[in-house]
Formats: C-alpha cells, structure tokens, sequence
C-alpha cells in the first residue's frame, strides 16, 4: 500500500486482538516522508487480508513536531510520544483525521518502549490531532484514558 522494501525502516508489524487493526512502526524519517497521501495506495489496503478495520502507521518521535496550537501567532513545537495515522479503506474511511480508538492501541504499544504512563500522541492526518493517553493498569484491568479534543459531526434524538 505505501511500496515499501523490508529494508526501508520499518520496524514492528503486528495486530491488535480487539480490532483487528494492523500497527506498523516505521522509523521518523520514512513516516514523514509518507506523509504525501499521493503515496498511499488504497485499493491494495482493501485488497490485503489478514486485518478487520484499519491500518495504524506509526513512530517514535525523535525531534519536536509542529502543533497546532499557536502561542502569539506563532506556531509552536511540541514533544510528542509518538505520531501516527489511520488508515481504514476496508470499512470505507481512506483515512481518518483522529482515531480514539487506534491511540487506545499506540498508548500501550509506547508506553511499554518507552516506560511511560502518560504519552502525548499526534495523529497526522491532513485535519490531524493531539491525544493524551494515559494507561489505567491494575491486577484486574489494563484500560487508555484518552483525552482531546472533539469535532461534533452529527447529533439527534434516538426514539424506542
């Protein structure tokens, strides 16, 4: 889907047992250079098997990032944990702008290579989005509380 070699920087493939969302880490350096959606080819995420709902595209942050956030007009840097995108063709979304859901899968994939409870995620989409995760882990649960900022799209009435 992005034609890439297996020497190329990827690092990690895997899949999320809850989703079925397949989680590939890349270096900094080749996931930035992703980031031209000319480069994506979709018809071959929905072709590919072996996955439910999406397609995670992620790495470590090794230098600060811009946000979106603007201090005096001026955008400003951030050190973020990681940065990602979702990609989900095979349930009709090319690509979503910030994924819950997936960061509920990135926040313990980095928090165990990082040995961190609380990481700062970036989604990296054209709309793109902060999210915090903080990881919840006792004897009896492991949960992600996730926090950010939302878009309403759609609200109404549900009647029974």
């Amino acid at each position: 889907a992005f034609h890439l070699r297996s020497d190329s920087g990827v690092l990690y493939v895997g899949i999320d047992c809850d989703e079925g969302d397949i989680l590939v880490e890349v270096t900094q350096t080749l996931f930035l250079s992703l980031c031209d959606e000319e480069k994506v080819d979709f018809s071959h995420m929905v072709d590919l098997d072996g996955y439910n709902r999406g397609i995670i595209v992620c790495c470590k942050c090794t230098s600060k990032e811009e946000d979106n956030n603007t201090k005096g007009g001026e955008k400003t840097k951030t050190d973020f944990d990681f940065i990602s995108r979702f990609f989900g063709p095979k349930v009709g979304i090319n690509e979503d702008p910030v994924t819950g859901s997936a960061h509920c899968v990135l926040g313990p994939y980095f928090g165990t290579k990082l040995g961190k409870l609380k990481l700062l995620g970036k989604q990296m989409s054209s709309r793109g989005g902060v999210v915090e995760c903080t990881l919840k882990i006792d004897e009896s649960t492991k949960r992600v509380g996730i926090v950010g900022t939302a878009v309403t799209f759609m609200s109404g009435t549900l009647h029974i």
